[in-house]
């Protein structure tokens, strides 16, 4: 972990007014608030949404059919805007920032990964902010982060940060839903499990794409490469360096103790295939918790069409994610295998080449 070093994540709804048009005012307060963290020798990396949303404004006549491509327009001519007011903000206090549009693949190949910590890492060590939002405009669905949730989340992870801040248009992680009278913020989490995903709601934003249960699933990772991690509500003041300060200003996750992760254990954790999955049973599952290689024998299911050297997600009998783990076979091998009960060789996935949550 790199002490002083903070993810902060803006959504869209806190970036914009009611009227879903860039908010200066808050973007203001957002790079003075940066502005004095850097004073305090923290390094800070700002993922910002609200291209989307900026590029609406400009293009409102965007007449184009298909959803996706609809919105790769909007971004592409969004960006400009968002990132301009950023930078002008920034420059406003002394900041000098820089744009940088990630595209998920970057980090499945592994000499890619470290090229862009290479670039971060200097960027950050020469006093810059890097503001960073997904390349929407060459993402396809199955490469992308889904949300920029996601994606500060593995940025957390990738930079070893010390803390991920998402700012929200809700105060934190609610009970249950937080517009019932009877709803309770949680002031902290330590442990994300079952009972807390069903307070999540998966309803998404006004104009965003991550909703609760995402940033959670998010923090759920990030928080197991030992970063402190913080839902809080954008728009309320100097809610930024209250919290870096320790004081709690929302839901707080608390990482996990005495984390030892080494830069491979990093990628394995935020550069798996989304589509690949392996379903192991209970005695895989407690081999794996005591980081022992996975044998085709523990494989109850399959899913996904991947080829070998593909970092795939592993879940028990009840869909519990358990790790992630770099596999040897392909899907075709694999299926092979389990119905053919066909004897593979050699281990699925190698201990050495395993995480687990």
């Amino acid at each position: 972990m790199i002490k002083n070093r903070v993810i902060i994540k803006v959504g869209t709804n806190v970036l914009t007014n009611d009227s879903d048009e860039l908010d200066y005012n808050v973007i203001n307060s957002l790079t003075e608030q940066i502005s004095s963290l850097k004073k305090k020798d923290f390094q800070v990396v700002l993922v910002a949404s609200g291209a989307v949303a900026a590029g609406k404004k400009v293009l409102p006549q965007n007449n184009v059919k298909d959803h996706i491509t609809k919105r790769q327009i909007f971004a592409a001519v969004g960006q400009i805007p968002l990132n301009q007011a950023l930078t002008t903000s920034f420059e406003k206090n002394k900041i000098t920032s820089a744009q940088v549009l990630l595209t998920r693949n970057i980090f499945v190949t592994r000499d890619n990964y470290d090229k862009i910590i290479n670039v971060l890492d200097g960027l950050l060590t020469q006093e810059v902010v890097p503001i960073i939002n997904e390349n929407d405009v060459v993402s396809l669905n199955e490469l992308s982060f889904g949300d920029n949730d996601a994606l500060a989340a593995s940025l957390s992870i990738m930079l070893d940060a010390e803390k991920l801040l998402i700012l929200s248009n809700i105060d934190g992680l609610y009970d249950r839903d937080p517009e019932e009278k009877e709803s309770q913020l949680i002031s902290e989490v330590n442990n994300i499990d079952r009972a807390i995903n069903k307070m999540c709601s998966e309803k998404t934003s006004r104009s965003g794409l991550g909703g609760m249960l995402s940033k959670v699933k998010s923090i759920r990772l990030a928080t197991r490469a030992g970063v402190e991690s913080f839902i809080i509500r954008g728009k309320k003041e100097e809610v930024i360096t209250k919290t870096v300060q320790g004081h709690n200003q929302g839901t707080r996750f608390t990482q996990q103790k005495n984390v030892k992760l080494d830069a491979r254990d990093r990628w394995l954790l935020i550069a798996q295939d989304k589509t690949a999955r392996l379903q192991v049973d209970d005695g895989a599952r407690e081999a794996l918790k005591k980081r022992k290689s996975l044998l085709a024998v523990g494989i109850v299911s399959i899913h996904g069409n991947f080829e070998p050297n593909t970092i795939v997600e592993i879940v028990d009998k009840q869909k519990e994610l358990i790790g992630y783990g770099l596999t040897i076979y392909s899907s075709k091998e694999l299926q092979e295998a389990l119905t053919k009960k066909k004897r593979l060789a050699k281990y699925v996935i190698h201990a050495d080449n395993l995480t687990t949550i």
